[in-house]
């Protein structure tokens, strides 16, 4: 094409054009430059972060805001766009200035300021950050085993404890503690654990009274206290320490206070001690070992006229302005606990129970009229109390005379209760019920809660950390038993495989996960990283497994026998010395050898059974048995794990079948529990001769920790899983059994076993009737479906997968959505068709989703107003109504009303605030989520408490509109959450494996190393999210995805294969 020149000339003159107008957008920029650098937003290193950067200006209304001071009163950004992003290319320890919007403070604030009547008379030592001291007398993280507490005795003052002052950026209390201590080999120096506590004076009472020279030991939490030159002898001593420490507003651990709302732009709080497991230490000097038992006695100043304060036993003196408690018994340092709470924001509820007095305190909207919301906790902590007479052989003096319960507004714990004799803590949402959320599921997993942390308060006593397991695993397999008795209709038993392994053997074949009874703890940020729900329910399936190979009577006898040891390093062994396997089983293992095969090993063994059945001349049975550990993926690392350890497995296995003609009848010749033994070597060999059998089932109703994997030894090497298939909707095999197979068949094609999803797909499809029957296996069907849903909803599978789900829900119920949203007629049935509903609304089925809508518009306006009322809504449907239609509908004017309500109402219980949290975290459009994560990070906001900030965390990662938002924000943020949290919260450690659950591609991946890279964490956690992510990678492109498509295809056109 030519051009004319006068269209070069207006060409040039564009070019010029262009370049003057970006040298003007140049010099206009370059004040700003300088403005947005002399405020101090661009990406420098400052040392204590403590505010999340906002993603937009567009923050929540100061009408909710939470009064908290600005201790770093830095000015404002008003002139810098709102999100200042950190770029993976930070170096490690580099963070970016935080940026908040600029807000005005709410002037009708008002917090309750009682007084204090006594102050200490002793001024803080003006020492400057002693835990900076380097020098190293002592060197251990074990206390030196020459002395040992005999009893405490603690005064706590704490002046600014009851008042909010913007001018005091900390709030300090004051400490004395005096302890009698026998001392077993001559010294000149003590060593007590102390945590961020400032020693004003350490000395000995009587005698000589010298004064210590204190050293801190920051890295292993302890003081050492120097008497020298003269010799601390043989013999009883007093111990007195005066000391100041900081009231922890992070987290509820130590001696902590919590906020809340008392009404709107009114704020009340609490005061609590929590130690478990090792954070006594934040409070007092103490020797702060689980086996370094004492006795206590409690003094706490505070306003009488305004306040109360509970403890482990009762109180004994109460004046204006301080509370004297009784002496406890001999307890760890993690048992002690206290509360201080504002008498008009907790009502407690009362009923005595034979010799024990039960209090429940909570906030005054969850008691209802009569205490209705609280009916069905003290029916249960009466029957929890009734069944431990009865199961411990307890007598009168073995029972607190007194229970106060404890509903914690904001409880950050991950096993959303803490339990001491004499008092327990709970999440409030545990301790209130709220019947139109009040379905099947959510009254037994309460229930459970409930029974369990009464339990543990009998079986809190240990000799180390490794140990720990054993009361608290213990304490969760009684109250199944508890339950089972009390609440026959739960069928809580039967469903243990379901609640407690199933969950557990997705995560527990990483080679980065922990063991039971962890013997290589060497840190204190070890020892809680290590203490998680998840090793309590891995103890606890032992604990049935034991059990079922002994029996109940012996193995209750062992549990009564604990009860009378005082010696904690007996304790465990004790338990040991009353059981035998010598009358049961032919073999030279003893329990404690079986237990410790289980408890000491990470991991789970892999059983691989080989069947062998008769030729046409000779009639017999042959089985060779072969374990070794199960590794769910090849991308994994394994190098740290012993590849031919050996677990002592107990196996019992079902035998059947009978040859008819040229066939096998698989529903005759049954040999139940045909074979029992103690499988304790790599490889076993049975024969069973003159006997025939056409197929095997092992590890019966699912009690052993275990993955068992049959194979054929003949041309058919699946034949065994084909007649599963068959066996499946014959009344042949236990329910339980069914579930571990199905279990089994969904575990194995991860690890790359020769079970592939056909046989998976084809024992799911037997399933065609009568689906209450089928209640077990459908759960672990459910469990699966969702578990591979957080990969296959991001990959090109999932229409398959979907559809899949929607033909086996629905068959049920003769395709009639209908149908399967009437009430059901008992337990099971209810929670059958609260999963299958969530599933189906999970899937995106549109008729769920239809259902879900017409419903919520059934529930009046009312019911979001106010606590009470009735919802038109099954509640075994309405939290999935409420998540399902915000998600879908996607109405932006129903979005905000419920926002409304839910910041707004304070009537609200706990357990709705939860269901809508949830459901708003379900929204599509980017900014809503991003202002949802913004607000629950706001430390000046208390629009979303701290323990709901972890819920929505996981609920948006769960939303696959969200989970990028969150990663992103997790990664921009984290060293800001770090500072909030600390690093020993474990709700906190465990977000980064949350969050990576559905990654699975090599993006995410190359993203999680260098976030961990730049931001290492002791915790295990950061290692377990990048094992789910290989994981996944290798689930999605090495064939195992295609597999599973593959079976679905597959059988929707061949039907289901039966071996006749």
């Amino acid at each position: 094409m030519k051009h004319t020149n006068r269209e070069i000339e207006f060409s040039i003159w564009q070019l010029f054009a262009l370049i003057i107008a970006a040298i003007a957008c140049l010099f206009a920029i370059v004040p700003f430059i300088f403005q947005y650098r002399l405020n101090k937003c661009d990406f420098i290193k400052i040392e204590n972060p403590v505010e999340p950067r906002s993603y937009n200006s567009d923050v929540s209304s100061d009408y909710h805001r939470r009064y908290v001071r600005d201790v770093s009163n830095r000015d404002q950004c008003s002139n810098v766009p709102p999100m200042c992003s950190a770029t993976t290319t930070l170096t490690p320890g580099t963070t970016v200035s935080s940026i908040r919007t600029t807000r005005s403070t709410p002037s009708t604030v008002s917090v309750t300021r009682p007084g204090i009547t006594n102050f200490p008379t002793q001024s803080p030592t003006t020492t400057i950050d002693p835990w900076a001291n380097t020098t190293r007398p002592y060197n251990s993280w074990r206390l030196p085993i020459f002395a040992k507490p005999i009893d405490y005795t603690l005064h706590f003052v704490c002046p600014n404890c009851y008042s909010w002052m913007e001018s005091i950026p900390v709030t300090t209390f004051y400490g004395k503690v005096s302890i009698q201590i026998n001392i077993l080999n001559d010294t000149q120096y003590l060593v007590l654990h102390a945590k961020n506590l400032n020693i004003t004076t350490a000395k000995l009472i009587g005698g000589s009274g010298s004064t210590a020279t204190i050293t801190y030991l920051p890295e292993y939490e302890m003081i050492h206290l120097y008497f020298g030159p003269t010799s601390i002898s043989v013999g009883t001593i007093t111990l007195e320490i005066d000391y100041t420490g900081e009231i922890n507003e992070q987290d509820n651990t130590g001696f902590y206070r919590e906020w809340f709302w008392k009404s709107i732009g009114e704020l009340s709080y609490l005061l609590a001690g929590n130690f478990q497991p090792t954070h006594a230490r934040k409070a007092f000097p103490c020797f702060d070992e689980p086996s370094m038992r004492a006795k206590f006695t409690l003094t706490i100043e505070h306003p009488q006229s305004s306040t109360i304060a509970l403890s482990n036993s009762a109180d004994v003196f109460r004046n204006g302005s301080m509370t004297t408690f009784e002496e406890t018994s001999i307890i760890s340092t993690y048992s002690l606990s206290w509360a201080v709470l504002p008498l008009d924001e907790f009502k407690s509820a009362t009923r005595n129970f034979s010799t024990t007095q039960v209090n429940i305190w909570v906030r005054p909207e969850l008691i209802g009229e009569a205490n209705e919301h609280l009916n069905w906790t003290f029916e249960t902590i009466g029957k929890t109390l009734e069944y431990l007479k009865t199961y411990l052989n307890l007598s009168d003096e073995n029972i607190p005379t007194k229970l106060d319960l404890i509903g914690v507004p904001d409880l950050i714990l991950d096993e959303k209760a803490s339990a001491s004799w004499g008092l327990l803590t709970f999440r409030e949402e545990l301790l209130s019920t709220d019947k139109s959320l009040n379905s099947a599921e959510r009254l037994q997993t309460t229930t459970k809660a409930i029974v369990e942390h009464i339990i543990q308060i009998w079986f809190q006593t240990t000799d180390w950390w490794d140990n720990i397991w054993f009361g608290k695993s213990l304490s969760s397999y009684l109250a199944y038993k508890m339950i089972e008795e009390n609440y026959p209709s739960f069928k809580l038993m039967e469903q243990f495989p379901i609640q407690e392994m199933v969950p557990l053997m997705m995560d527990d074949f990483k080679p980065s996960i922990w063991p039971v009874s962890n013997k290589d703890l060497t840190n204190n940020a070890q020892i809680l990283d290590y203490l998680s729900v998840n090793i309590y329910s891995k103890g606890a399936s032992f604990l049935r497994l034991l059990e079922y190979i002994i029996g109940n009577e012996a193995f209750q006898a062992a549990v009564i026998d604990i009860l009378s040891i005082n010696d904690v390093s007996m304790i465990i062994k004790t338990f040991y010395s009353n059981l035998d396997f010598s009358q049961i089983l032919n073999t030279t293992v003893t329990p404690e050898e079986f237990l410790r095969s289980w408890l000491e090993e990470k991991n789970y063994p892999l059983v691989t059974v080989d069947l062998i059945t008769s030729n046409d001349t000779i009639k017999s049975t042959i089985i060779n048995f072969r374990q070794a550990r199960y590794y769910g993926s090849f991308a994994l690392n394994s190098n740290s794990s012993n590849p031919n350890y050996v677990w002592k497995i107990y196996m019992e296995c079902d035998l059947g079948g009978a040859r008819d003609g040229n066939s096998w009848n698989l529903t005759a010749n049954l040999a139940s529990s045909r074979i029992k033994f103690m499988f304790e070597s790599l490889t076993h060999t049975i024969e069973l001769s003159n006997e025939e059998y056409a197929w095997i089932k092992c590890n019966k109703d699912f009690y052993s920790y275990q993955v068992t994997e049959y194979k054929a030894h003949n041309a058919d090497i699946y034949e065994l899983w084909q007649h599963f298939v068959y066996l499946f909707d014959r009344n042949v095999l236990s329910n339980n059994d069914k579930a571990n197979i199905l279990n089994d068949a969904f575990i194995l094609p991860h690890g790359g076993e020769i079970v592939s999803y056909d046989e998976t797909i084809n024992l799911v499809r037997e399933i065609i009737e009568d689906p209450v029957s089928f209640y077990l296996p459908l759960s672990v069907f459910v469990w699966h479906w969702n578990y591979l849903m957080s990969i296959e909803e991001h990959s090109k599978y999932f229409w398959n997968f979907k559809q899949f789900a929607t033909r086996r829900v629905l068959g049920f119920y003769e395709s009639d959505i209908n149908s399967l949203l009437t009430t059901g007629t008992n337990h099971q049935e209810k929670l059958l068709k609260s999963m299958f509903f969530e599933l189906l609304c999970r899937v995106q089925n549109t008729e769920a989703l239809n259902k879900a809508t017409e419903l919520f518009r059934r529930i009046p306006s009312s019911y979001f107003y106010n606590s009470s009322g009735d919802t038109n809504v099954d509640p075994e449907f309405l939290s999935t109504v409420i998540y399902y239609h915000v998600q879908n509908a996607n109405d932006i004017d129903e979005w905000d009303s419920l926002w409304i309500h839910f910041t707004e109402n304070l009537n609200i219980t706990s357990q709705r605030r939860i269901t809508f949290l949830r459901a708003l975290g379900a929204a599509k459009e980017i900014w809503r989520l991003k202002s949802l994560l913004e607000s629950a990070a706001d430390i000046n906001s208390d629009l979303i408490e701290t323990q709901e900030f972890f819920d929505l965390i996981i609920s948006i990662s769960q939303n696959p509109n969200g989970r990028d938002i969150v990663w992103n924000f997790y990664r921009h943020n984290y060293l800001n959450l770090l500072h909030r949290f600390g690093r020993t919260n474990r709700l906190f450690n465990q977000l980064i494996a949350n969050i990576a659950q559905s990654f699975e591609n090599e993006y995410y991946y190359h993203e999680m190393i260098i976030f961990v890279n730049q931001n290492p964490s002791p915790s295990q956690f950061q290692q377990l999210a990048i094992d789910q992510i290989l994981m996944n990678i290798e689930w999605l492109t090495n064939g195992m995805a295609r597999s599973l498509d593959d079976a679905i295809s597959g059988a929707d056109k061949s039907g289901s294969k039966k071996k006749v």
